[in-house]
């Protein structure tokens, strides 16, 4: 879409929902190449609980987005919601350096972690087997899956979303806004 048709796309739209479709592919990128699911993995379930507003860039234009933390929480479950269509059907184990699979446990773990969770989704990461029976065909993709490392496999996901962005002008830089703690206050 050409940025000039924004506020065409707008009219058409809730604020709310406006907010929610420009946000999406920006909190995808932003959570994907990794600093910002690092961050919101190893904070406190505490420190969670107060986060007030996050702040990032747009994809189409990076036009600075500014969200509370009720629109974050709200578009981390739509992000949630829209792994499952790309979740391996089976043999998880086998599936490690999947970057879909990786990035759906740790934002299920982040949601359910800090309350806020707000998609039924019955998902139980620990699976009873690693057969090899349904898989696809043997493709250049699962033959480099299979051999690489699955440290190796997500790093090359997170560096091709750096690059992407780059190509673009986009920024992934971030930053989340916390309330006090209570013991400060």
């Amino acid at each position: 879409m050409e940025v000039a048709k924004i506020p065409q796309l707008q009219a058409l739209l809730t604020p709310f929902e406006f907010e929610q479709i420009a946000m999406f592919p920006s909190i995808l990128r932003a959570f994907y190449h990794g600093p910002l699911r690092q961050e919101l993995q190893s904070a406190p379930t505490e420190r969670l609980q107060r986060l007030q507003s996050v702040e990032c860039h747009r994809v189409i234009d990076n036009a600075t987005i500014l969200m509370d933390a009720e629109a974050f929480w709200t578009q981390l479950n739509y992000q949630l919601v829209h792994l499952l269509d790309f979740l391996p059907v089976a043999s998880w184990k086998l599936q490690a350096g999947d970057s879909f699979l990786d990035n759906f446990t740790a934002l299920h773990g982040i949601l359910t972690r800090a309350g806020k969770l707000s998609c039924h989704v019955d998902f139980d990461v620990t699976e009873g087997q690693s057969t090899k029976a349904g898989q696809p065909p043997l493709t250049l993709s699962s033959f480099l899956r299979g051999v690489l490392p699955s440290s190796v496999q997500l790093g090359m996901v997170r560096n091709q979303i750096g690059d992407f962005s780059r190509k673009i002008g986009h920024s992934l830089e971030y930053k989340l806004v916390f309330s006090e703690s209570a013991e400060a206050i």
